[in-house]
């Protein structure tokens, strides 16, 4: 009876043993888990974060290329009033250049009747001089 008594007394410590054993792994088990959750609500976070900051640069690029654009348009404009005005420019530069030849060829007469007229004054001024 005592050798029955001792067995079933072993039996029950060991079925304890067990027991504390079986209690340790639900508990690391239940740790495990908290952890597994923590670190995907953690990824999930970060999945969002990572998805704010994609469509924040995705925006932020879409600003950009949109300004440049805008720039190119604008500089194509300033380009072409600069190509205006520089053929404006040389325009006006030849009708000025046409009508400046023009009045030099006017002048080559008018340069030589002054000649021509100052001789006859001279001439007219020395002759009443001396008589």
């Amino acid at each position: 009876l005592q050798k029955e008594q001792k067995r079933a007394e072993e039996k029950l410590k060991e079925a304890e043993k067990l027991d504390e054993q079986s209690r340790e792994l639900k508990a690391r088990v239940l740790a495990l888990e908290d952890r597994e959750k923590s670190l995907a609500r953690r990824e999930k976070e970060a999945e969002k974060a990572r998805a704010a900051e994609t469509e924040k640069l995705s925006t932020k690029e879409a600003e950009l290329v949109s300004a440049v654009e805008i720039r190119e348009k604008q500089l194509a404009k300033d380009q072409a009033a600069v190509e205006k005005a520089q053929a404006d420019f040389d325009s006006r530069q030849k009708d000025l250049d046409t009508r400046m030849s023009k009045l030099k060829v006017r002048r080559l007469p008018l340069d030589h009747l002054w000649c021509v007229l100052e001789r006859a004054l001279t001439k007219s001024m020395h002759a009443h001089t001396h008589t």
